[in-house]
């Protein structure tokens, strides 16, 4: 064909002598491309070195313990964490099962019929296993570990899944930038707060991962603060991103001076647990007021009649944004004066939500996270919005 070479693939065989050139890419040199989930807006492209891939799968190892005899269940994309648990599965010898989505019912007799060790869950998924009549019927002892991330998780079913199941539960967190292991939370220590009745230790994070540093600093000063105070995470890691793809001046306000500025807000306590309170994005300001909206949601959860709840700022003359809450009903429908009343004893008057709106379901990304930017864009279309 005019303009196309054609080689016989035997003769190309025969006139190679064998040799090749293996690559050796420098540890810097840029190995993986990832994208943020985008929950806040516009996904942003993540560059890893193979030092950073490299470090991180042998940091996945030491927190979670990953061994030969391990059997995993994987029913999330393999795109994001989920993917970086296969891999420091496989590097740890053990073997992973895969499926392409998740059913509470096919994941409890996959647990009991092949042995599951660890699974990895977003809290909405467990809440589904708790719920499904299945688990009670099966043999879920082989299970160790149910990993869960990128949510917070209620309490209450927390605590129901430690009962039912067993101390298993493993929460971890991290971002993009970070991958996976900024703080995390183990079976053992969610045991001890559960049966401790420690609700504000069940809340947290946990502690910062074992090759990581965590601080929380000033947002004006980029100070570290004490233990109690409310600032902006920062993280130290080896296994952190090199930069954005195409984004430098964001890489420069994310990566300053060797720290990871995640944009989440939280408290670091005396024993060193993580509590998040919101992502800075997310900071509702409300006639000069800051309120996180995490704060208000964990309180609007623990109502019998609300499943999920999102809070978010929606423009008001008066107070510049008000709080507004978005449920999802536990059964077919919630009593608005009941979960009102629960606001009014809990919450301060201007983090009490002005407005609640009741919808069937909270539009979610394709990695399973809530998008809170779907929910806010439906207010902001046409309204400037800014967070000082």
């Amino acid at each position: 064909m005019d303009g196309i070479d054609v080689h016989r693939y035997e003769t190309l065989l025969d006139s190679h002598d064998g040799e090749f050139d293996r690559p050796s890419p420098s540890p810097e040199a840029i190995a993986g491309h990832f994208y943020t989930g985008g929950t806040t807006g516009e996904p942003k492209g993540v560059l890893y070195t193979h030092r950073c891939l490299v470090e991180n799968l042998q940091a996945h190892l030491l927190e979670f313990g990953f061994a030969g005899d391990d059997v995993g269940l994987l029913t999330t994309p393999l795109s994001h964490s989920a993917g970086t648990f296969c891999l420091a599965a496989l590097l740890g010898g053990g073997k992973v099962l895969i499926r392409d989505q998740f059913d509470p019912d096919e994941a409890a007799e996959i647990i009991e019929h092949a042995g599951v060790t660890w699974t990895f869950l977003v809290p909405t998924m467990i809440y589904r296993l708790l719920d499904a009549d299945s688990l009670a019927a099966v043999n879920h002892s082989s299970l160790t570990r149910i990993i869960y991330g990128a949510a917070p998780m209620r309490t209450d079913r927390l605590k129901e899944g430690i009962e039912r199941i067993g101390p298993v539960f493993h929460q971890f967190y991290g971002q993009t930038e970070v991958p996976n292991l900024i703080t995390t939370f183990p079976p053992a220590e969610h045991a001890q707060a559960a049966e401790a009745g420690d609700l504000a230790r069940l809340q947290s994070a946990g502690t910062p991962c074992l090759r990581a540093t965590v601080e929380v600093r000033d947002a004006d000063t980029d100070d570290p603060l004490p233990p109690g105070e409310t600032g902006e995470i920062a993280v130290a890691a080896p296994y952190a991103f090199e930069e954005y793809f195409g984004r430098p001046e964001t890489t420069a306000e994310t990566r300053r001076d060797g720290w990871v500025y995640t944009g989440d807000i939280g408290r670091l306590d005396d024993a060193g647990y993580l509590t998040l309170v919101d992502r800075s994005s997310d900071v509702i300001v409300t006639g000069g007021m800051n309120v996180y909206g995490r704060s208000v949601e964990q309180v609007l959860r623990e109502h019998p009649d609300v499943a999920e709840a999102i809070v978010v700022g929606v423009p008001d003359e008066e107070w510049g944004e008000a709080v507004h809450a978005v449920l999802v009903p536990a059964e077919t429908t919630i009593d608005r004066e009941s979960v009102e009343t629960v606001a009014d004893e809990r919450l301060a008057p201007y983090k009490k939500p002005k407005s609640y709106e009741i919808i069937e379901s909270l539009p979610t990304t394709n990695l399973g996270k809530i998008d809170r930017s779907k929910i806010r864009e439906r207010y902001w279309d046409d309204e400037a919005r800014s967070i000082h």
